[in-house]
């Protein structure tokens, strides 16, 4: 029943989150940007902003070995999911 955030720093060279995020229900994830920080890669050090999802939906796509289309209507049910219950 949790969600988890899943933002630029899951881009990051040198982070350990691949392993993590393998290991992850993809049900269990909304994608973030934490703007206006910690932008994804290739966009690191710039000013994060919502239009930089698509690089971390991009990203996570490799991780799950799944397609960019599975990612997004996966997260954007989480995301619904997620409001209907606030």
């Amino acid at each position: 029943g949790y969600f988890l955030g899943i933002g630029g720093v899951s881009t990051f060279k040198n982070t350990n989150l691949k392993a993590v995020l393998q290991n992850i229900p993809l049900a269990s994830i909304v994608l973030e940007t934490d703007s206006p920080y910690l932008s994804p890669e290739p966009k690191r050090g710039q000013r994060n902003e919502p239009a930089n999802i698509s690089l971390i939906c991009e990203h996570l796509s490799k991780i799950k070995n799944v397609s960019v289309e599975e990612i997004i209507k996966q997260t954007n049910e989480n995301i619904l999911s997620l409001f209907k219950r606030i």
